[in-house]
């Protein structure tokens, strides 16, 4: 008798194609991109959750006593009510505030006022990572 030869099966290969990667890769990133998300959004969360938590009452005293006129609108925009302090205050035009005034303003309030457009994000961030780590 003939003995038989048991004959091991050849190991295939397959070749990934690009495509099949770069799929791969793009799933990794967004489920990555999706959990530092979800981690960043509790976070954010929890620290609004704190300031709230030790937020002061609304007074409506505190709003009575403020120097500036104030004016409630109904759904409309329609003059409700105006509420009046001992002083009345009004708001003015730009051009009727002294240019010393808005250069000090600007100088005390955003000393990068002029290099962006309207958000300092330098300057957002900065406060943010501070707050972040403290």
């Amino acid at each position: 008798m003939a003995q038989r030869v048991k004959k091991t099966a050849k190991k295939t290969y397959t070749r990934h194609s690009g495509l099949q990667i770069f799929g791969k890769v793009l799933k990794g990133l967004a489920l990555f991109t999706l959990l530092i998300t979800l981690i960043g959004s509790i976070f954010f969360v929890s620290k609004v959750l704190d300031i709230a938590k030790d937020a002061p009452e609304a007074d409506i005293d505190k709003f009575l006593s403020l120097s500036q006129q104030s004016v409630l609108l109904d759904d409309q925009g329609e003059i409700m009510d105006r509420v009046v302090s001992s002083e009345v205050r009004l708001p003015v035009e730009l051009s009727e505030i002294s240019p010393n005034i808005q250069k000090a303003f600007i100088a005390i309030e955003d000393e990068r006022f002029y290099e962006h457009k309207g958000v300092d994000f330098k300057r957002t961030i900065s406060v943010s990572l501070r707050y972040a780590l403290s």
